[in-house]
C-alpha cells in the first residue's frame, strides 16, 4: 500500500471523456478511508514520553529524533534537508 494525494487524482480524472466513468471514480475515491490521519499522529507524538529536552528516547537510554523534528517529517511526509 501506498498513500496518494487523492485531491490531485480527482484533479487528473476530469481529464477523462467519459462523465459517466469521472463521476464514478470520483466517487470510489472519495469514499476510501483515510490511510494516514496526520494530525492524530502529531497528536501521539506529542503526549509521547520525552526527556526535559523533547528528545523521543528509545528504551530509556539514547535520544533517537527530536520531536520537533518527528513532527515536521509527519507534517510534511518526508524528511527536509
Amino acid at each position: 500500500m501506498r498513500l496518494i494525494d487523492a485531491d490531485a487524482l480527482l484533479e487528473d480524472i476530469v481529464h477523462l471523456n467519459n462523465v459517466y466513468v469521472q463521476g464514478r471514480m470520483a466517487y470510489i475515491i472519495d469514499n476510501q478511508p483515510t490511510a494516514y490521519d496526520v494530525e492524530a499522529v502529531v497528536a501521539e507524538l506529542e503526549k509521547s514520553a520525552t526527556d526535559d529536552d523533547g528528545l523521543f528516547v528509545s528504551d530509556g537510554s539514547e535520544p533517537m529524533i527530536w520531536k520537533s523534528k518527528a513532527i515536521e517529517i509527519v507534517r510534511n511526509g518526508k524528511e527536509q534537508k
